[in-house]
């Protein structure tokens, strides 16, 4: 059965992305923040019958894909376990709007159907944007970021020390599912009826370890504000490049461009 080691390299591997030299890495955090956030701004105001304008939106993250070079089917894979809460929300969608209606290629479908892959056309841009953007800065650099943008410092200090210490969490896990597996060799798995007492203690060691991480913080130093470091000014080409993509993803948005292309052709 996948073990909680195996998640913990697969959650580091994430941040180890974050030190590459490609363009889209060294361009300002700040920048690629608001970039990520007017996307996601943008693709989600789509209305959920507008199938084929969402398509110029997937045109971000595959350039991004080229311009970092990071392996796509790492990401699709993350992509894809997110998708699961998109399709239990749109799965519902066809049974309750079934009326028909045209789509790509003059294709009669029921207006449901269409609905539906509209919802996982943005749910997989989204992630994939939120992704591209964790791997190429960093949470340090995120944070700093949105603590630029004068958000709480409540807010921003419970995002980085959740995404810092999930993987003590998961340590947990791992030592509970280990002695859980000596004790039961040969099962596949965890019985159904010992996952509250297993999920119980997973609780109450990550209360522990998180007190005892507390009071070493409390010992260091700590007052309520962690020091990510300092938001860099942003350069002018950095800022003509967010111009350039908040313009790029207006126009994308306001002119449906496979409908225009298709009359022209």
């Amino acid at each position: 059965m996948p073990t909680a080691g195996g998640a913990i390299n697969k959650f580091r591997v994430l941040e180890d992305f974050s030190h590459g030299g490609s363009p889209y890495h060294r361009l300002n955090p700040l920048i690629k923040l608001l970039i990520t956030l007017f996307y996601t701004g943008v693709v989600t105001s789509f209305d959920k019958y507008d199938l084929t304008g969402i398509f110029p939106m997937l045109l971000y993250p595959f350039a991004l894909f080229l311009v970092t070079g990071f392996p796509f089917g790492f990401f699709a894979k993350r992509v894809l376990a997110a998708q699961s809460f998109a399709v239990m929300v749109g799965v519902w969608y066809p049974l309750f709007d079934s009326r028909a209606m045209t789509a790509v290629g003059g294709l009669r479908i029921s207006s449901g159907w269409v609905a539906f892959l509209c919802l996982l056309l943005k749910s997989a841009a989204v992630v994939t944007a939120a992704l591209l953007l964790i791997a190429s800065t960093g949470m340090d650099n995120i944070c700093a970021a949105l603590r630029a943008l004068y958000l709480p410092r409540v807010f921003v200090l419970q995002l980085l020390l959740t995404y810092r210490y999930i993987s003590v969490l998961l340590q947990e896990a791992g030592r509970i599912q280990l002695a859980y597996s000596l004790k039961a060799p040969g099962r596949k798995g965890v019985h159904m009826r010992e996952w509250g007492p297993l999920a119980g203690q997973v609780l109450l060691r990550a209360f522990d370890k998180a007190g005892r991480v507390y009071e070493a913080m409390r010992l260091r130093g700590f007052h309520g504000e962690y020091i990510t470091g300092k938001a860099e000014k942003a350069r002018p080409a950095e800022i003509a490049c967010l111009v350039l993509c908040i313009s790029a993803f207006l126009f994308a948005r306001l002119v449906n461009l496979p409908e225009l292309l298709g009359g022209l052709v």
